[in-house]
């Protein structure tokens, strides 16, 4: 796995420690005590980011909400085909199967078809959610390497 960067301390930013490809890390933890007593480590957390992009394509009259897997099962990444009949704002937000958030997405859409790509996502069972108004709709896909 290489070798240990220098100290990180809490709530700071691994840019630049990890490459933006990462997706396992290995990491130690240094505790020390002013005291008598040994120390306690209560917690770790990480959280990231995953970029998500927008393809659009209007080549075709779009008359009701929807969401779609382009593709399920999919390979390493996950596309998602909605249309828009009406200009809202539209979340769309990717779900692994123990409900963390991988990824979001919120932007104002105009009436249209659109792609919404989720990338280099590990193997697994994921739910993505979009709302819009008073239009919810999620869909389950498997996501294969």
């Amino acid at each position: 796995m290489g070798e240990w960067s220098a100290l990180v301390v809490s709530n700071c930013s691994l840019s630049g420690i990890l490459a933006d490809d990462t997706r396992y890390i290995q990491y130690r933890v240094a505790l020390a005590s002013t005291y008598w007593d040994t120390p306690v480590l209560e917690d770790v957390s990480f959280s990231y980011t995953k970029p998500v992009s927008i393809e659009e394509n209007t080549s075709a009259e779009v008359t009701s909400w929807s969401l779609l897997p382009e593709e399920n099962p999919s390979y390493g990444r996950f596309s998602a085909l909605i249309t828009v009949p009406e200009p809202r704002m539209v979340q769309i937000a990717l779900f692994d199967a123990a409900g963390r958030m991988i990824a979001e997405t919120s932007q104002e859409f105009s009436i249209g078809s659109y792609s919404v790509i989720f990338e280099n996502l590990a193997e697994g069972v994921y739910f993505c959610v979009m709302n819009a108004g008073d239009f919810t709709a999620t869909e389950r896909v498997v996501v294969l390497k």
